[in-house]
């Protein structure tokens, strides 16, 4: 492989000719650079070159984090608990002002996780963008101080009705309480509990 780049005459700032020790710095370039790969350049018919290695390439992406004793490890080995978290964390602290819709962001996680870290998430999040969450948890809904609440049932197939307002108004925490996990009795504890 090295001597089929240097046979098409390709050099890189700085570092001359390809060799074993740099190979990688070229095979980087030749995929990502913006001088790499264009057309009618040395580098498509490098491009040409290497297909005769007939070398298989599998994308393979991954997301690595840092488990905080400055080792990174691959969220796949990770519980899906923990995926949510770590995904979720990254989406809610991402620096734009778009908004942000989330469909289930409770599920495979954990109810202390919950309420100690994406109910925050939401209630600060909401100050900066506007966060549409579809969700039967009851601490995301009243804990994160959810200001509009759409309540979507389907009495029959095909067919769909929405309340919507304020948990305060009308009959909207009514409603809610029946769809919420834990009922209307979980949904009074919350309230209770939000008070404080």
């Amino acid at each position: 492989m090295v001597r089929t780049i240097n046979s098409r005459k390709l050099a890189l700032s700085g570092q001359g000719k390809c060799s074993r020790k740099n190979l990688w710095k070229f095979i980087q370039s030749f995929c990502f650079d913006e001088d790499g790969y264009k057309k009618g350049s040395d580098w498509e018919q490098l491009y040409s070159d290497l297909v005769s290695f007939k070398l298989n390439y599998v994308e393979s992406s991954s997301i690595c984090f840092d488990d905080g004793h400055g080792m990174y490890r691959d969220i796949r080995t990770m519980s899906p608990g923990t995926q949510t978290n770590i995904l979720l964390e990254y989406i809610v602290h991402k620096d734009t002002n778009l908004p942000l819709l989330i469909d289930q962001p409770e599920d495979n996680v954990d109810n202390q996780t919950i309420y100690s870290k994406i109910r925050g998430w939401f209630k600060d999040l909401k100050h900066s963008r506007q966060v549409i969450v579809v969700t039967h948890d009851a601490n995301i809904v009243i804990n994160a101080d959810a200001e509009n609440v759409i309540v979507a049932e389907q009495p029959q197939p095909g067919v769909f009705k929405y309340a919507y307002g304020a948990l305060e108004y009308d009959d909207i925490l009514d409603r809610a309480s029946l769809i919420l996990d834990g009922g209307k009795d979980a949904v009074k504890r919350r309230l209770v509990k939000y008070g404080d």
